[in-house]
């Protein structure tokens, strides 16, 4: 599940459902994005280009829910122009660049909607992705939100789709069964970016009737007993003691933060999320950490 305040995120990801052959001078695919996937958010049709680059969408608005929305200046997608659905399920190569991103939530106070503008630190939000329809194999080379001002976070993904056993296969999003996930690598360089987009997602998961302020210290205690029970063979020492240090740091980490798992056999999400297959997912994965934090500034 990603978080509504990952909105963004969810956005890049959604582009590779869309998008038909292109022909030029006429951006068709640019076109069918906008008639289609972005329907709404684009209210000019002078909005949307075809550049080198590939389709360029300007001043987007999401609408998300009642009381909230994001803007984004510029939505620039490629890799759609050339790709034909019948031969591969997904692009080939697809880049997603989304720059001045901003949450604006849906007020009816103008004094109000320009004071939130007004503090408002946009980010940028980036997608690189690749599928070799012959050997079924996709990476998600990069997929990242960033910004001077609230840091970096990347995510990458090496994975089998398995083409035949998505029901969906040419319709949504590769379904999580059909995923076989053999590589991921996670990057964290946090300013704000953790405590501002991040924990608000995680508080949600406590219950109504607890205190996180209380949950969350019980937790890291209990999180750092387990990780100190777990193999060598699944976790080193070094890693150890780098991913103690980040629980310790939580909710407010600093410097960089880098996961990196590997799986001796590919894994499916659909099978991690239902708690499945837990003793094999342990024994075949390798995981490594590295944690370098910085003082805080002032």
């Amino acid at each position: 599940m990603i978080p509504k305040r990952l909105a963004p995120a969810a956005l890049l990801l959604l582009a590779l459902s869309c998008g038909s052959a292109a022909a030029q001078p006429v951006p068709s695919a640019c076109t069918t994005l906008a008639q289609g996937f972005l329907k709404g958010a684009i209210t000019d049709p002078g909005q949307v280009h075809a550049t080198d680059q590939g389709c360029q969408f300007s001043n987007i608005q999401v609408k998300l829910s009642r009381y909230q929305s994001w803007t984004v200046d510029q939505l620039t997608i490629s890799g759609l122009e050339n790709w034909d659905r019948k031969a591969s399920p997904l692009p080939p190569h697809l880049l997603v660049s989304a720059r001045g991103v901003r949450f604006a939530p849906t007020v009816d106070d103008s004094h109000m909607r320009y004071q939130m503008r007004l503090t408002q630190r946009p980010f940028d939000a980036r997608l690189d992705a690749g599928f070799d329809a012959a050997s079924q194999q996709l990476s998600i080379h990069e997929l990242a939100i960033e910004s001077p001002w609230i840091g970096h976070i990347g995510l990458g993904i090496d994975a089998v789709y398995r083409v035949e056993q998505d029901k969906h296969a040419g319709h949504e999003l590769p379904d999580l069964p059909a995923l076989q996930l053999s590589h991921t690598r996670l990057v964290l360089d946090n300013k704000t970016l953790f405590e501002g987009m991040l924990m608000p997602a995680i508080i949600a998961f406590v219950p109504a009737d607890q205190d996180p302020a209380v949950a969350f210290p019980r937790w890291q205690k209990k999180t750092e007993a387990q990780l100190r029970e777990l193999p060598n063979s699944l976790l080193d020492h070094d890693s150890r003691e780098a991913l103690i240090r980040f629980i310790r740091d939580f909710p407010h980490p600093t410097g960089h933060f880098a996961v990196d798992v590997s799986f001796v056999h590919p894994i499916s999400p659909g099978a991690i999320k239902a708690g499945k297959d837990h003793v094999s997912f342990l024994k075949d994965t390798k995981i490594s950490v590295v944690y370098q934090p910085v003082p805080a500034q002032p």
